[in-house]
């Protein structure tokens, strides 16, 4: 990974990526491009998770917590999986698709409470849906 300073402004650069833009505000906040290139603020709580102030500072994530979209039929455990970008290539290649991904995580608590709510919301729906 290749690390480029512009002023106040940090671009982590890893072999085939664009780059994350991060631009450190204070010793908690942070300007962080979001998917449509815009900065955003993002703060870092006090007790923070180790992974988020290693992207707030551009460095290397190892695998990731993939959340998918579920389905009547999804228990908590279908919904959740660690994957390192090899993991994630098989996944794709068994037919997981970009659409049936609902979020990415650093870190497992954070997914599985996602998880809970995706499943909790379906069965909310599932519930008013058949009460019609």
């Amino acid at each position: 990974m290749m690390t480029q300073r512009k002023g106040s402004e940090t671009m982590a650069m890893t072999p085939g990526d664009q780059g994350i833009k991060a631009a450190k505000v204070d010793a908690r906040r942070y300007k962080v491009a979001n998917r449509h290139g815009r900065m955003v603020s993002v703060t870092v709580p006090e007790s923070s998770d180790p992974v988020l102030e290693a992207i707030a500072e551009g460095l290397r994530i190892s695998s990731l917590w993939i959340v998918t979209k579920p389905t009547p039929y999804s228990t908590l455990e279908d919904l959740y999986f660690e994957a390192n970008a090899q993991r994630l290539e098989l996944q794709f290649r068994g037919g997981l698709k970009g659409d049936d991904v609902a979020g990415m995580f650093t870190g497992k608590p954070a997914a599985e409470a996602f998880a809970r709510t995706l499943l909790r919301d379906l069965a909310d729906r599932l519930r008013a849906e058949a009460s019609k």
